[in-house]
């Protein structure tokens, strides 16, 4: 607590008031201000508490589903756990040595997983992986078109504000070739997909070639 809120609390209870009790003098916490007092040295007390209490409590607040995302009416049980997503890529040149990762992913029978924004320590979280290299980087800053929205859903898996992907997905990743020589650079794709709950891990590698750069499946 601020030391000054505490000492103001402290010096009204020798009185036997409270900082909401100052009633019974006709007085208010917020209304100091008729006597030239303030609480914390503002004239304006209760302009200033007012606009802390506003600052304090303007955080949005993740709505929350009627019911969660396990049991949408949308999932197709076979579907969902036999042919869940596609997840294709590519690379796009969009300057000198600078380049664009587009990957897309399509999702059937109503699955979904976690999205990269999401800001809870989901194990199974969209992420995208390399090997640690000093020929190509990639930027940390992505798009997610759609971008995806955050809720509080009621899950014992989650009970929590997640971020859930359950539509047609594209993502861009800036990458920069820091290296003239040829070269091949492994990654993957991680991700949980749901309701099936499973961890994939889909392989790629990353070739420069002669000055070109593309993306190929790995171990496939």
């Amino acid at each position: 607590m601020n030391k000054r809120i505490l000492i103001f609390c402290t010096v009204l209870s020798a009185f036997g008031l409270s900082a909401f009790g100052l009633s019974a003098f006709g007085l208010s916490a917020f209304g100091l201000s008729a006597f030239g007092l303030s609480a914390f040295g503002y004239q304006n007390w209760g302009h200033a508490a007012t606009a802390q209490a506003a600052a304090t409590c303007s955080k949005p607040v993740a709505p929350t589903q009627q019911e969660s995302m396990y049991y949408s009416p949308l999932i197709d049980a076979e579907i969902a756990l036999n042919d869940p997503y596609e997840l294709t890529y590519t690379v796009v040149q969009t300057g000198a040595n600078q380049y664009k990762l587009v990957t897309n992913m399509q999702l059937f029978g109503g699955s979904f997983y976690v999205s990269p924004h999401a800001t809870a320590d989901f194990k199974g979280k969209f992420t995208i992986k390399m090997d640690d290299n000093d020929h190509l980087k990639m930027g940390a800053d992505f798009l997610e078109i759609p971008r995806s929205k955050e809720v509080f859903d009621p899950h014992p898996f989650v009970n929590g504000p997640v971020n859930w992907v359950q539509e047609d997905t594209q993502y861009e990743h800036q990458l920069t070739v820091t290296f003239s020589e040829d070269f091949e650079v492994r990654g993957k794709f991680v991700f949980t997909i749901e309701p099936k709950c499973t961890l994939e891990q889909i392989p790629f590698v990353i070739k420069f070639k002669s000055g070109v750069l593309r993306i190929e499946k790995w171990m496939c």
